[in-house]
């Protein structure tokens, strides 16, 4: 691994409820895989690889339907963010890595405890091995009661602390920074989200990434934007909540979560390099997604048609070295 980069991988990026493919979805997409083939000729092998890596991300592809999780690796440290269902496949990557054989620790941080951020950790299979330690990290004092109630015998038949992984858990006061070491710290600020909800900020040397998932900005104020802006600043990539359309957000004000053409927005404010649109609503599709993606960027090019920013949409799957 390169020892200057910061890698950044997407394990879930759906909002709400777990939504996986369905047969009609996978005969939709195959169906248009074979209108388009008839347009082309695909007598050999090298000519179907170019058609189908020519297709669009929405009929070749998956956004994914797994709830939130993202990780971030730097040099030996592994911090993950947010405990969705896609930690699941996360863990397994874990066990089946060479630099995991013996264990290790993992940090992982909260956003909030909502259920799309939390369900998929009894899943997690380095909860089961004692060799791991896990480290959790929250600004909710009563973080380790709230992860145990999940388990309990009348929801899920582990118990949490019935599990052999070794657990720390770490509150964190405001103003808190986590230092790893003299290059790689964590910061954390508070977001709007009903029962509260946290992003956090990774700096490494010269560079950052900040994860702030499930948070509004319609009813901020202007200290809100100075202190945000000020933290968000110059940062290299923002993963940030983009659940509804614009048209979708003006019947959802107060849902806590926020709209594309806003994602847009904040990443525009805070000057940042890279925003990548995350948190999908579990009704939009692989077409739906791709076509948000199309207008955030339209809006984009109307707002700030010289900026140098960089919109992508997030999928299970997708990494990102800076």
């Amino acid at each position: 691994m390169d020892k200057d980069k910061i890698i950044i991988k997407f394990w879930g990026v759906r909002g709400s409820i777990p939504t996986p493919l369905e047969s009609s979805d996978i005969y939709n997409k195959i169906m248009k895989t074979l209108i388009l083939a008839q347009e082309v000729e695909l007598d050999n092998e090298e000519k179907i690889n170019n058609f189908l890596n020519n297709l669009p991300f929405s009929i070749k592809g998956n956004y994914g339907g797994n709830t939130p999780c993202v990780s971030i690796e730097v040099n030996d440290f592994l911090l993950i963010f947010d405990f969705g269902s896609g930690i699941r496949k996360l863990g397994y990557e874990i066990m089946n890595n060479k630099k995991f054989q013996n264990g290790g620790e993992i940090h992982l941080f909260i956003s909030h405890t909502h259920w799309d951020h939390i369900q998929g950790l009894p899943f997690f299979p380095p909860l089961y091995d004692k060799k791991f330690k896990l480290i959790f990290y929250s600004p909710f004092p009563d973080i380790k009661e709230r992860l145990e109630f999940q388990q309990k015998f009348e929801f899920f038949p582990v118990n949490f602390f019935d599990t052999p992984s070794q657990k720390e858990f770490i509150i964190l006061e405001k103003d808190k920074i986590i230092n790893f070491n003299s290059n790689l710290k964590v910061s954390h600020h508070s977001l709007i989200h009903p029962g509260g909800s946290f992003g956090y900020k990774v700096s490494f040397n010269n560079k950052s990434v900040v994860y702030a998932t499930d948070t509004e900005f319609y009813k901020i104020d202007a200290k809100f934007i100075d202190e945000i802006t000020k933290i968000w600043n110059n940062i290299d990539v923002l993963i940030f909540d983009a659940q509804y359309t614009p048209e979708e957000y003006i019947y959802k004000i107060n849902w806590g979560h926020s709209s594309t053409f806003l994602a847009v927005d904040v990443a525009l404010s805070i000057n940042a390099k890279k925003l990548v649109l995350f948190h999908y609503d579990p009704v939009y599709d692989d077409y739906f997604i791709e076509n948000s993606l199309k207008r955030a960027n339209e809006y984009l090019n109307f707002v700030a048609s010289n900026s140098k920013l960089e919109v992508i949409a997030s999928y299970e799957g997708l990494s990102i070295e800076i």
